[in-house]
């Protein structure tokens, strides 16, 4: 009886800590990504979809008149078609800047490698020289690195950060 009872709790235990897992254990808390222009207009639109619910459980309670609902409701709308549009704009200003940013690392990443590799196109293995920008055979760009110590370049550097030497 003792050990069916022992047994009984075991298992109760395990299964409470095995749902509850989830809810026990430390999540890090999210990282912002450092847009505060988006992040003030998410603020905003859910500013306005919570005075767009809050309006029509007003209306349901008879607090507004079918006027006045109507009259609100069409200024929050207009408020939050606007505020999606400049979000939608700035969201896709965001991911095109982090895309440049991306093909700019890639570019350089491909042009070091290039030259740690014997000069040769990661695409296609044909040879470029150190002043090529694009594989003379497949087009691909290959990036800007220092002549000197190969570190990767950006576009607008004259100078190496690495060893100071002209880009």
């Amino acid at each position: 009886m003792t050990t069916t009872l022992l047994l009984a709790l075991g298992i109760a235990t395990a299964a409470f800590l095995f749902v509850s897992w989830p809810y026990l254990r430390q999540r890090p808390l999210p990282v912002p990504h450092g847009n505060d222009r988006l992040t003030e207009l998410r603020r905003q639109r859910d500013a306005i979809y919570e005075a767009l619910r809050e309006l029509e459980f007003d209306q349901r309670l008879g607090k507004l008149s079918a006027h006045d609902y109507a009259e609100l409701a069409e200024r929050y709308k207009r408020q939050a078609v606007a505020l999606l549009k400049q979000l939608d704009d700035e969201t896709r200003a965001a991911l095109l800047a982090i895309d440049q940013e991306i093909e700019e690392e890639v570019a350089q990443r491909r042009a070091l490698a290039a030259r740690r590799t014997g000069s040769r196109c990661l695409a296609c293995g044909a040879r470029v020289e150190a002043s090529d920008r694009f594989c003379r055979q497949c087009g691909v760009p290959l990036g800007r690195a220092c002549s000197r110590c190969g570190a990767p370049a950006s576009s607008g550097d004259r100078f190496c950060g690495r060893c100071g030497a002209e880009v």
